[in-house]
């Protein structure tokens, strides 16, 4: 006979999708009716940055993330699971492990797409490029999002995804944060960075070490860009040692292997409806 996921891990899967797709969806059709909006009333929208951040700021967190937060909150929050605690020096193994392996997936994302274009031939495609200003960017890149994804991820969403088991929950939130970027070319990036935070706040209980790591990751990859070649010497030495610990790190401190088989999940409705609005959305970019 075969075995089936649990009616409570399957609830809790179908929130995640409908989280995702409220995030998603609520945070674009939000945006896309103030942009209506503001390009009737002021004719020149495109041209005030400020006000296309604030744009995005209100669709992103004042839409978005309480459509998501509100999905979650529909299945019950089980208590934390216990675990030998990080300390300092496992934390700080954290934070060098953390960026050397979104660096290294952000290089594979490069080779593969250097890859496709010589193999194809064509052109990359060029897309249109909005720049906020410098500290508008640096309080939603630094600030804001860090506090929302971790609010949303790693706390509501991972947490109510124990009855996956932990390996299994990490992987579910990680795979919901990859896809709520909407970008091809940040997919494998932002699906590592959910498995290590996710790993993080598993490991830890605590969120607010998965914000500070969010936030500093974020943050350097605003700063080194501008460094040249210090910059550059930073990232190789911060990839080589992030992954040369990723592994002694995991033996201290594994994750519980799961205990449900995960079947059947991709029948639930908000799952379906989030996956193919996500793909659609970064098929047309």
């Amino acid at each position: 006979m075969e075995e089936k996921i649990s009616p409570s891990a399957l609830a809790c899967v179908a929130a995640a999708g409908w989280a995702l797709l409220g995030w998603t969806l609520g945070r674009d059709v939000c945006a896309l009716l103030l942009q209506s909006a503001l390009l009737q009333w002021t004719g020149d929208f495109w041209n005030a940055p400020a006000l296309w951040w604030t744009v995005n700021v209100l669709s992103s967190y004042g839409v978005g993330l309480p459509l998501a937060l509100w999905a979650m909150a529909q299945v019950p929050a089980p208590s934390r699971p216990e675990h030998p605690p990080l300390h300092g020096r496992e934390l700080l193994c954290c934070a060098i492990v953390l960026p050397g392996l979104l660096y290294l997936a952000n290089l594979i994302t490069l080779l593969g797409a250097a890859l496709a274009q010589a193999v194809s031939g064509a052109e990359p495609a060029s897309a249109a490029v909005f720049s906020y200003p410098p500290a508008l960017t640096a309080v939603q890149t630094v600030l804001l999002a860090p506090l929302a994804e971790e609010w949303l991820f790693r706390g509501a969403m991972l947490r109510r995804l124990a009855p996956l088991g932990e390996r299994g929950a990490v992987v579910a939130s990680a795979l919901c944060f990859a896809l709520s970027h909407g970008s091809p070319n940040q997919l494998l990036y932002a699906l590592v960075g959910g498995l290590m935070l996710g790993y993080v706040a598993l490991c830890t209980g605590r969120l607010w070490c998965c914000v500070l790591l969010h936030m500093g990751v974020n943050a350097a990859a605003l700063l080194l860009p501008r460094l040249g070649r210090v910059g550059e010497g930073v990232t190789l030495l911060l990839l080589l040692a992030g992954c040369a610990l990723a592994w002694p790190l995991w033996r201290g401190w594994p994750l519980a292997a799961d205990t449900v088989p995960v079947r059947g999940w991709w029948r639930k409705g908000g799952v379906v409806l989030a996956f193919l609005y996500t793909a659609a959305r970064m098929a047309l970019g």
